[in-house]
């Protein structure tokens, strides 16, 4: 189904996106749920001569895409992802959940993090995958191809993936989490324990996706909240409004006050 680009957290200038390209996502079936996200089909069609930049916020998940040239596989992105487009295309591909690469990879998936390998290396796809799975005739076809790579793996559910999936849901939906241990004493996991878990199966550690969530909420509230930064900060669990306007400019370029301005 089309997505409205302002419905996702981790698109940046979602308003400014829309204007340029479409989002559509598919669910997976309740066989893959423990490890897939979503499928995800990105068109755009722009006039010749014109480029937009699009810039992500991405999420603590690993993602592998297919273009009609390549397949990738790429890591969790520690910064600011950004891809610029141009001329008229289509890419799909597979956000994984939390986690849920694991079992496709197995092992550590911090190896990918901040990192781009070739889907080859990881799926049984040669260099005209992605050009006959673009080429299908509706996007369930196109779904239906990825669903069907990734149930070729054989990934197993592990009962890791379910602790995962309630910690990052914890973490999501309460922004006075800010700390490790606070997730360690609601959880009764010990802190190095955590970290270790969420290293190996996420590729980050849980302390970044806990800063991560948060200052995704901030951009969406930074700009319907323009004025009133001190309140944003309270709002996604930053100490004060200076780190959050730390964050903004270490990872997404501006101050608060700028991104909202557009």
């Amino acid at each position: 189904m089309q997505q409205k680009l302002a419905n996702h957290k981790a698109i940046l200038n979602p308003a400014e996106a829309a204007r340029h390209y479409v989002l559509s996502l598919s669910y997976p079936d309740a066989d893959l749920a423990p490890f897939v996200e979503h499928y995800w089909i990105v068109r755009w069609d722009l006039p010749p001569g014109a480029r937009y930049q699009t810039e992500i916020l991405t999420n603590p998940s690993v993602n592998v895409s297919f273009m009609r040239d390549r397949a990738v596989i790429t890591g969790v992105v520690t910064g600011k992802f950004t891809r610029e487009l141009d001329g008229a295309a289509m890419v799909c591909g597979v956000r994984f959940r939390v986690g849920g690469f694991h079992p496709i990879f197995r092992r550590s998936v911090s190896a990918l993090r901040d990192k781009v390998i070739p889907a080859g290396d990881v799926f049984d796809v040669n260099d005209g995958w992605g050009a006959d799975t673009l080429a299908q005739p509706s996007d369930a076809l196109v779904v239906a191809r990825l669903a069907a790579l990734i149930s070729a793996k054989q990934p197993v559910h592990d009962e890791r993936l379910d602790t995962i999936a309630r910690i990052t849901n914890a973490i999501r939906d309460d922004p006075s989490i800010r700390l490790v241990r606070t997730v360690s004493q609601k959880f009764g996991m010990s802190e190095r324990s955590l970290q270790e878990l969420f290293r190996v199966y996420a590729g980050v550690g849980l302390k970044w996706i806990i800063n991560r969530f948060r200052l995704q909420e901030a951009t969406v509230l930074v700009t319907s909240n323009r004025a009133n930064g001190a309140a944003v900060a309270g709002q996604t669990g930053y100490a004060d409004q200076s780190h959050l306007i730390h964050d903004f400019k270490r990872i997404i370029g501006k101050t608060p006050v700028a991104y909202a301005i557009g």
